[in-house]
C-alpha cells in the first residue's frame, strides 16, 4: 500500500473511532468520515422468511456435515441446516442470489434462508467470510455472532466467533467473543428489536474485536487482519456464479499475494 493511501486510511480510522467513542458515551457527533449509508427498515426487509432457501456446496476440502449427516461438494442444504466443518477444512456455499460464503477450519453455522434472497446466518463459532450481493428492493441478510447482530447491505465482510474454552492468540483481548471486519461495503449493527443501533462502512478492511456490553455491543479497535486476506476474498468472488461482485476496490488496494 502506498504511503498516501495509508495516511488516508489512518484518517478514516480516526474518524470512525471518534464516532464509536461518541456513540458509546452518548455524545452527539458533529460529523463522521464514514461515507453516507442508506437507511434500511430491517423489520420490513428481514421478516418473515419463507424458509425455502437452499445453499449449494460448491467447494469442500476436508470433512463437513449438515445436521450430523456427511456433506459433499454439490450437495444442496435446506434452510434450517446446521453446518459443521472440521478443523483444517474449507467449505464454500452459494446462496440463492449468487452471494457466497466461505467457512474455514473448525466452524459451525446455521442457515435460515429465504427462497430468493436474504435470511439469517448464525455463526456459533469459527470463521465466516461473506460476499453478499447488493439488493435495493428485497430481503437482506443478517449475520449473528455472540455479541453482535449485523445487517448486511451488499457487503464483503468477515466474522470470527471464538469457541468458548478453545486456545486463542494472546494478542486477542480476553473479553472479546468475536472479531468482525467490514472488508468493503456497509452494514448496520442491530439491537435485539431489529432496529439500527449504528451504521458503519469501509472501503478496505475495518476490523474490531467485539464483546457483549450489557444489552449493547462493545468495540475494541484493532489493526489485525485475522484469518482472512484480499487473496481469499478475490478467490471467493471468483467462485460466484454469473456476474461477479465488484473487485475494483481490491485492485486499488492490491498488494503482492
Amino acid at each position: 500500500m502506498k504511503a498516501e493511501s495509508l495516511n488516508r486510511r489512518e484518517i478514516l480510522v480516526l474518524g470512525k473511532n471518534l464516532l464509536l467513542t461518541s456513540l458509546v458515551a452518548g455524545i452527539p457527533v458533529g460529523c463522521s468520515l464514514s461515507r453516507p449509508i442508506g437507511e434500511v427498515d430491517w423489520q420490513k426487509e428481514i421478516q418473515p422468511l419463507d424458509q425455502k432457501g437452499v445453499a449449494t456446496v460448491t467447494h469442500l476440502s476436508g470433512t463437513a456435515s449438515a445436521d450430523t449427516k456427511p456433506v459433499f461438494a454439490g450437495d444442496r442444504l435446506s434452510s434450517g441446516s446446521v453446518v459443521d466443518l472440521a478443523a483444517g477444512g474449507q467449505l464454500v456455499l452459494a446462496l440463492p442470489d449468487r452471494s457466497v460464503l466461505q467457512l474455514k477450519d473448525e466452524t459451525r453455522l446455521r442457515l435460515d434462508l429465504d427462497s430468493e434472497q436474504g435470511g439469517d446466518l448464525t455463526l456459533k463459532y469459527g470463521s465466516l467470510l461473506s460476499v453478499v450481493t447488493p439488493r435495493r428492493r428485497s430481503r437482506r441478510y443478517r449475520i449473528k455472532g455472540t455479541a453482535a447482530l449485523i445487517g448486511v447491505k451488499g457487503t464483503v465482510c468477515f466474522l470470527q466467533v471464538f469457541k468458548p474454552g478453545a486456545d486463542r492468540d494472546p494478542k486477542i483481548p480476553s473479553r472479546a467473543t468475536e472479531y468482525f471486519c467490514i472488508c468493503n461495503g456497509a452494514i448496520d449493527y442491530l439491537d435485539p428489536d431489529n432496529r439500527t443501533a449504528m451504521s458503519d462502512s469501509a472501503e478496505h478492511h475495518s476490523p474490531y474485536f467485539l464483546y457483549p456490553k450489557g444489552g449493547d455491543v462493545g468495540f475494541i479497535r484493532t489493526n489485525q487482519l485475522l484469518n482472512h486476506d484480499d487473496k481469499e476474498i478475490n478467490d471467493l468472488i471468483y467462485r460466484m456464479a454469473g456476474q461477479k461482485h465488484d473487485t475494483l476496490w481490491l485492485n486499488v488496494y492490491r498488494t503482492r499475494y
